[in-house]
């Protein structure tokens, strides 16, 4: 269980990271494009926030895979969802359904960490 909740951790943290590179070079390239700057800058200054639970995800899922340090395997879990219920106010209409996906990915992966706990040192 630890490594399938690892696995859903990887998923959930690369694809909200891949979102906030995404907005990180929209709002670049955006402000030569014309998008309004005051837009632009509403983005980037939850972007750059809500990339640092990504990492964390991605980090706890290392944790989980290796079967050591359960709090930080149940941290990374739970950054796994957390960003996604901000992230979806910003960027449902770009990326749509997916994102259910992934918060289900989050959620499995917050379930099957609590569930595992026994199995790690």
């Amino acid at each position: 269980m630890p490594t399938v909740a690892g696995i859903l951790d990887f998923i959930s943290g690369g694809f909200q990271l891949l979102a906030a590179i995404f907005v990180l070079f929209a709002v670049v390239f955006g402000k030569h494009a014309g998008i309004a700057w005051g837009f632009a800058q509403l983005f980037l200054k939850f972007t750059i926030p809500l990339a640092l639970p990504a990492l964390l995800a991605i980090v706890g899922g290392f944790y989980n895979v290796q079967r050591n340090k359960w709090r930080l395997a149940m941290a990374g879990s739970i950054a796994a969802f957390f960003p996604l219920v901000l992230w979806l106010w910003f960027v449902a209409l770009w990326f749509g359904p997916m994102w259910a996906l992934i918060a289900l990915a989050g959620i499995a992966a917050i379930v099957l960490t609590v569930l595992s706990k026994k199995e790690f040192e």
